[in-house]
C-alpha cells in the first residue's frame, strides 16, 4: 500500500513535470526542484498513512486481548 501511493504520486508528479520548462539545469530535460519535494511530500504522506494505519489496527487487536 505505501509503495502503491508512491508510486502514484510520483507518476502524477512527473506526469504533470513533462509539459514544463523550468528544470534547475536550463535545458529540455533536468530535475525540478518542486517535482522533487512533491514526490518527497508523497512518500511521507504515504508512510504516515500507512503506520497510521498499522498503528490502529494493532492497538486494537492488544487493546481486545
Amino acid at each position: 500500500m505505501f509503495l502503491f501511493f508512491a508510486f502514484a504520486g510520483t507518476q502524477v508528479a512527473n506526469a504533470g513535470a513533462q509539459t514544463s520548462d523550468n528544470t534547475t539545469t536550463n535545458q529540455s530535460t533536468g530535475f525540478s526542484p518542486i517535482v522533487l519535494m512533491y514526490i518527497a511530500v508523497v512518500f511521507g504522506f504515504s508512510l504516515m498513512v500507512n503506520v497510521w494505519i498499522f498503528f490502529r489496527s494493532v492497538l486494537k487487536i492488544v487493546l481486545s486481548r
